[in-house]
């Protein structure tokens, strides 16, 4: 048995001591045991530990500013691409510092404006990574909790209709003006989406059955993305789940 062989090596342990009737009774052996177990817990759990503290492409850093919450990530990640920010984050893209954290100053993210989706923040050291939002933080969330649909969209700066240059899921991408003011006016108008937490939505949702990702894009190149039941017409996105009934995606054409 494996364990016998651990137990052996780690306490020499003589061999009539690891007969199978002695190995559950003796105590010095089941001390032995815990301690081969904590070990082999520990060493599996140390990549982990050790990700936590990485940026860039490895597992990213969490933090709060201004009640939501960002993860860190070097210029060039596969986040920083997906949300549409260059490779290389130049002087003139650090805007004005807004907040101050343990990891850095905050400051704006120049190129796009009255947006909260992506902040620069500048390291002690000099270094520049961006700040990309990945949920708002609700204390005291109970699963019931959730975020209006417009506040998705101010959230990377889009207050109309003109403010957005495609939505993509599957093979469409779609760029036509009139299906993007009817893709906004379904989820901001009083007549559109209706807005549910996790725990009050529960029921609708499918576990993915049926779901594909759909990608915004804004006007300024800004991305993000949720995720569009199409057995249930919920589009799900940070945490929040909003019931289009009469969804602008369902057979739409891409243009």
């Amino acid at each position: 048995m494996k364990s016998e062989k651990l137990l052996r090596a780690m306490n020499d342990l003589p061999e009539h001591l690891i007969a199978e009737g002695n190995v559950r009774r003796h105590p010095l052996i089941r001390i032995a045991a815990v301690a081969v177990c904590l070990l082999l817990l520990v060493s599996g759990l140390y990549p982990y530990f050790r990700s936590r503290g990485q940026s860039g492409d490895g597992m990213a850093i969490g933090v709060t500013v201004n009640g939501a919450l960002y993860e860190i990530h070097a210029p060039g990640s596969a986040a920083a691409r997906q949300t549409g920010l260059p490779d290389v984050i130049g002087e003139e893209m650090v805007g004005l510092q807004v907040e101050t954290i343990d990891q850095g100053a905050v400051c704006q993210y120049r190129p796009v404006e009255n947006q909260r989706a992506v902040y620069i923040l500048e390291q002690e050291n000099g270094v520049l990574r961006y700040l990309i939002f990945t949920g708002y933080y609700i204390p005291g969330d109970n699963g019931n909790a959730h975020v209006e649909a417009d506040q998705m969209f101010l959230t990377y700066g889009v207050t109309g209709p003109e403010d957005l240059a495609s939505v993509s899921w599957g093979e469409e991408t779609v760029t036509d003006t009139a299906f993007l003011a009817d893709f906004f006016h379904t989820f901001t108008s009083l007549s559109g989406a209706d807005c549910y937490g996790q725990l009050d939505f529960s029921e609708q949702l499918d576990d993915g059955k049926g779901g594909v990702a759909v990608w915004i894009e804004t006007a300024s190149g800004l991305r993000w993305s949720g995720i569009y039941s199409e057995t249930t017409s919920v589009f799900s996105w940070c945490g929040n789940h909003y019931l289009l009934e009469e969804s602008p995606l369902a057979g739409a054409e891409a243009s």
